[in-house]
């Protein structure tokens, strides 16, 4: 008696679970969704930190920003960097998120003044920004970014009224 198997009825199967299954995973991260904005935000603090010049920011940057950084006469670049750096508060907490199709916003409040001063009670310091972004390339890029700090001196009396 003789008995044929037909291992391509055993393998064909097999083959085809093994081929959907890389397919699903390949395709599940090509369609996975960017960082959110406050995501890339934290992420471009974070690199705006150690960056040693402006082109290592300009990938979180919009079109827009990225072509005003280079038409920016080059001995001028690095001194808008380092206002950049100096007026970005060092540390940063997002307090809201919102998305609108292609264009978001995010509100910050940080820290910039010398922490020692506000734990003693000398200054009090209020920094609030906003941060506008926009849906490029399937990322979000920075569009506008602004801050406003208001640090009060605590240790002199206040005068009456005030």
């Amino acid at each position: 008696m003789r008995v044929r198997i037909r291992l391509h009825n055993y393998f064909k199967p097999l083959a085809t679970a093994v081929v959907s299954i890389l397919l699903l995973s390949a395709g599940g991260a090509a369609l996975a969704e960017p960082p959110s904005p406050k995501e890339r935000y934290l992420e471009y603090h974070k690199a705006l930190t150690v960056a040693k010049d402006v082109t290592a920011i300009e990938p979180f940057m919009s079109k827009k920003v990225v072509n005003e950084i280079r038409s920016t006469p080059e001995e001028q670049r690095a001194m808008m960097f380092g206002l950049m750096k100096e007026m970005t508060p060092r540390a940063v907490q997002v307090l809201s998120e919102k998305i609108d199709g292609e264009r978001a916003e995010v509100s910050l409040t940080g820290k910039s003044v010398d922490q020692v001063d506000v734990a003693s009670g000398k200054v009090k310091e209020e920094t609030t920004g906003t941060v506008k972004f926009v849906l490029e390339d399937g990322a979000w890029k920075i569009d506008k970014e602004s801050w406003n700090t208001n640090v009060v001196d605590q240790s002199s009396p206040q005068p009456a009224g005030q």
